[in-house]
């Protein structure tokens, strides 16, 4: 049984006279014990802002560091001293606002905390007045972030403070990286004024499947079967990404320090084009590589074609059927098919 359990078991047993002891003793707020005065002293039909607030809060950060016990119905404040001055605010009906807590629990934070417990202790005035006592034990499944903050929080002496989740993830000896792809969407292939050639677009876009947010994302090409005049490249902004290109087979794009990408978001990196004769017969080979900061990178290899993870581009190993759909629907400049 650790402290916060030790503490709640105490209030539980207790009772009123285990609350007037931690008063009489000056128990100052701590790394496992919060005081709240609720607002309007719990009167209402449901629990207002800052009560959902100040339990979101408390869950989190209770829930990121060792666990811990709200105890509501009691106001802590500093004085012109420094000093931590507690006095009684009893929650008008008690079982009442203990029943509304226990209905917030759920939605508080992200993911749900599990096995939180919770009490009612009644005053002496016998008219339902009293206090409600919350155990946030310690999460064991990850870290848990705050609804009502959108923040991730951690308990630090009397306070709960803001932490990256990244952090967060280090402390529980666990990680959840950011996964990265890249998703290539093929665009309307065109036949040349002079139906010599047709141009293959593709936008490349990086995208993060992940719980966490990736950092610095690159992809790189290597390409069999082309001449590097029949693949172009070009970024989708300089200010954003570098792309870089040699003589070998090679290209790669890069995001510039500082570019993130969230959690189920995307972000267009570049557009390549293949200018394909017609006659085209090789077999076209390219590998693609992406990754971000801190993350393995992994490689996808197609011949023959160039498949994204939601989008493929037809077979485009043969070019001597002109306009057939075999190639994506390839339209001359007149509209012919």
């Amino acid at each position: 049984m650790n402290r916060a359990e030790e503490l709640f078991d105490r209030l539980k047993h207790g009772g009123l006279g285990a609350i007037e002891d931690l008063l009489a003793d000056a128990q100052p707020e701590s790394l496992f014990l919060d005081f709240k005065r609720s607002h309007r002293d719990g009167v209402g039909r449901t629990l207002e802002d800052s009560d959902n607030k100040n339990l979101s809060k408390g869950i989190s950060g209770f829930a990121n560091a060792e666990g811990g016990v709200l105890i509501w119905g009691i106001d802590c404040r500093r004085n012109e001293d420094g000093i931590e001055v507690t006095q009684k605010h009893a929650l008008v009906d008690a079982g009442g606002f203990r029943t509304k807590i226990e209905g917030a629990i759920s939605r508080a934070t992200v993911p749900p905390h599990a096995k939180i417990e919770t009490i009612h202790i009644l005053d002496e005035s016998g008219t339902g007045a009293g206090y409600v006592v919350v155990l946030v034990p310690k999460s064991e499944s990850g870290p848990v972030r705050s609804v009502k903050t959108s923040n991730y929080h951690v308990r630090t002496g009397s306070d709960n403070s803001i932490i990256s989740h990244d952090v967060l993830s280090g402390m529980f000896g666990k990680s959840w990286p950011p996964k990265v792809s890249i998703n290539i969407v093929l665009r309307e292939c065109t036949l040349s004024e002079r139906q010599d050639y047709i141009t293959i677009p593709m936008g490349i876009t990086f995208v993060n499947y992940g719980a966490t947010t990736a950092h610095n994302m690159y992809c790189s090409f290597l390409y069999t079967g082309l001449e590097a005049d029949q693949i172009l490249v070009q970024e989708t902004s300089s200010e954003i990404f570098s792309l870089r290109r040699g003589i070998l087979p090679v290209f790669s794009v890069s995001a510039k320090q500082g570019m993130i990408v969230v959690p189920g978001a995307a972000d267009d990196v570049c557009n390549i084009n293949l200018k394909l004769p017609l006659g085209f017969r090789n077999r076209v080979s390219i590998t693609c590589t992406v990754g971000a900061e801190w993350l393995r990178s992994s490689s996808s290899r197609k011949r023959g074609q160039i498949t994204g993870s939601r989008w493929t581009t037809p077979d485009f190993s043969d070019t001597t059927k002109r306009g057939q759909s075999s190639h994506g629907g390839i339209r001359s400049k007149q509209g012919s098919e």
